[in-house]
């Protein structure tokens, strides 16, 4: 009977480490799943997003620096090269 109770002490307290340490491998696994998954998705999306922007811009501003540069055109070149700089910045 001593032996028995010793191996139930002992199979008791690795069964408490156990469960502790599932615990922490949870509570990070859930942190990873909710919050650092998510987030990353969220930038990526927004990345991708201004990718769209900046392409745009810059296809705009390629266009103008293509054809004549009359009075007409130069404001337009002017604030093209303004709008794309700050989409690259962003």
């Amino acid at each position: 009977f001593g032996l028995n109770a010793e191996a139930q002490k002992f199979l008791s307290k690795s069964g408490e480490t156990l469960v502790e340490a599932f615990n922490a491998f949870t509570a990070d696994m859930n942190t990873l799943v909710n919050k650092t998954i998510e987030d990353t998705m969220i930038n990526a999306k927004q990345y991708e997003t201004s990718r769209m922007e900046y392409d745009a811009y810059r296809v705009d501003l390629e266009e103008l620096n293509m054809g004549p540069r009359d009075a007409i055109t130069l404001p337009k070149l002017e604030q093209a090269q303004k709008t794309f700089q700050g989409q690259k910045e962003q």
